[in-house]
């Protein structure tokens, strides 16, 4: 396990910035101003390259550079306890471990890992399942499950997927971007310490 631990708090999305020019190249100053930025506001960790963090539009060279500067940014203003989640979006269970390694190596803590969603109508309980211990046991660091459908076809994995899940060691929590709050509660109940490592971003009503 790593050193640092999903301790309770806000785990804040960051979102990375670009150059204007015609390649859009990176802006690694202005991104590691961002990440300091945040790492002062008494958070406990950050998110990079997840919806807002725009991984998509980035290439496997890009991830790692977002990543090595959010650790260099927290090491900066002394906050190197703080934690680093890197999202890992891939459509084969190899390029999802390689993805893995690469955020361990850049001075990531933990995964937060997409389920394939490109033949999502395909795929069954047995499969996704079977890729998420598959990476699990393969990565050099912990994994959340990232339960997103609307990026991944629709695929929509239950609360009792997820339970099932939560019983592998290296699989620690959970980031809910499904704005189901009766799953969240199914699985509260269901396995309440596995969900007290959770993140959860939802739609809520207040009166």
């Amino acid at each position: 396990m790593p050193s640092r631990s999903l301790a309770d708090g806000i785990y804040s999305p960051t979102v990375v910035f670009f150059k204007d020019t015609p390649k859009q190249e990176l802006d690694i100053p202005t991104t590691a101003a961002h990440f300091e930025w945040q790492a002062k506001s008494g958070i406990k960790g950050i998110v990079v390259m997840g919806t807002t963090g725009e991984a998509v539009a980035l290439s496997r060279e890009e991830r790692n550079q977002v990543t090595a500067t959010a650790r260099a940014a927290m090491d900066k203003v002394n906050s190197s306890g703080l934690v680093i989640v890197g999202t890992v979006g891939a459509q084969s269970t190899l390029q999802a471990i390689e993805f893995c390694e690469d955020a361990a190596q850049n001075g990531g803590d933990y995964a937060l890992v997409l389920p394939p969603g490109y033949f999502a109508p395909a795929l069954n309980k047995e499969s996704v399942l079977g890729y998420y211990r598959d990476v699990a046991e393969a990565s050099p660091i912990p994994i959340l499950v990232y339960s997103y459908p609307a990026v991944c076809s629709g695929l929509d994995m239950s609360s009792e997927w997820i339970a099932e899940l939560a019983t592998h060691p290296r699989i620690v929590g959970i980031k809910h971007t499904d704005h189901n709050l009766g799953k969240i509660a199914r699985l509260t109940s269901l396995k309440p310490t596995f969900n007290s490592q959770s993140y959860c971003r939802t739609l809520t009503l207040h009166s």
